[in-house]
Parts: C-alpha cells; structure tokens; sequence
C-alpha cells in the first residue's frame, strides 16, 4: 500500500497487518532490516492468500518494536534529554 509514517502509523493503529516494505518506513529501517526482524521470529507474518511468498508482518509486533524505537531514539514516548543533563552525565562516567 505504502504511503507516509503517519499514514501507516493510522493503519497500524487499526490493527491492520503492514507490508514488509511499510513496516521498514516506519520504522526507518531498510527493507532488508525488516527482513532480518522477520528470520529472527522479532515480527511474526502470515503468507498473502494466492500469492505464495508475500507477507504481511503482525501490527502487534510492530507496534511493540515501534515502541521500543521511540524509547531508544528520543521519539513521542521519550523527549530529548533536557539541555545541560547531557555534559553532566560524561563527566561523572
């Protein structure tokens, strides 16, 4: 289907089970990345009725690495570290 992040990102919100391809846009990971998720048992799939190899990737397994995503990289879920608290943090490691 494709399309923007935040369009995708309304699809996932409706439970609806994204493309390999839309997941990496969302994620903002290669197509290839999503790949590997998918070998690694990280976003379980189901095979796209009569076409033999297509997938669609489980919207709940998306979700929960989108979540994890936004933790590590400061998204909605987590804000940037307020200004100062950076510089604090490498002088006392």
């Amino acid at each position: 289907m494709g399309g923007t992040a935040a369009e995708i990102e309304r699809r996932l919100e409706h439970n609806e089970w994204l493309r390999p391809g839309d997941v990496a846009t969302l994620l903002s990971v290669s197509r290839k990345t999503v790949d590997r998720l998918i070998g690694a048992k990280r976003i379980r799939y189901r095979l796209i009725p009569g076409s033999g190899r297509h997938r669609l990737c489980n919207p709940d397994d998306v979700r929960q690495l989108l979540v994890e995503a936004r933790k590590v990289h400061g998204g909605d879920e987590a804000g940037p570290a307020p200004e100062g608290e950076q510089g604090q943090q490498e002088e006392q490691g």
